[in-house]
């Protein structure tokens, strides 16, 4: 006889199975479902906490009142290759805002008009290819000039300095420079 067949022939014979409530418990003490449901949600509740507790935050817009700002010395200090620009618009902005503690975020967004002698330096010192520049904030987009955009991996990690991770886009017969950075 195979074992379920043993099984079923003995749970016949065997007076000593108990019926509960909860159903047959075959001889065996276990907590019945509805002591291991509540305990099972409370577990998936947890797990799900957790790991939306640790999940990066994404990009936050920048603020609708944020200020677009004309001073050089912040990007400079931050960009050296900018060396020393005729201007620049920008905006910066962070996710602090009333959230859970935790590490802050900070992104700067900026166009830049560079000396032409600095633009020609970057175009002749890079291999750059065309790119599309990445979509600034609708404060600052009136500010990117229009016209191509030039930029490589290699250029984005030569203005990625001091902690901060860049996306770099030079005007391809331009002196415009747009950063998009974050820290």
């Amino acid at each position: 006889m195979d074992q379920l067949a043993l099984l079923h022939v003995e749970m016949a014979v065997d007076s000593s199975i108990d019926s509960t409530p909860y159903g047959r418990t075959f001889g065996v003490t276990s907590p019945p479902m509805t002591f291991l449901i509540p305990r099972l949600f409370v577990a998936v509740a947890a797990t799900l906490l957790t790991a939306v507790g640790c999940a990066t935050p994404a990009p936050e817009p920048a603020d609708a009142t944020t200020e677009i700002r004309h001073d050089l010395s912040p990007l400079t200090k931050r960009f050296s290759l900018l060396d020393t620009p005729f201007s620049a618009s920008w905006i910066t902005w962070n996710n602090e805002g009333g959230r859970a503690p935790g590490p802050t975020t900070h992104w700067i967004e900026a166009v830049v008009e560079l000396r032409p002698d600095v633009a020609d330096g970057l175009r002749s010192r890079f291999t750059l290819s065309a790119v599309q520049p990445s979509q600034f904030e609708a404060t600052l987009q009136s500010s990117v000039p229009p016209g191509g955009y030039v930029s490589s991996s290699e250029f984005d990690v030569a203005f990625s300095t001091n902690g901060w991770k860049v996306g770099a886009f030079l005007q391809v017969d331009g002196t415009a420079i747009l950063i998009d950075a974050v820290d």
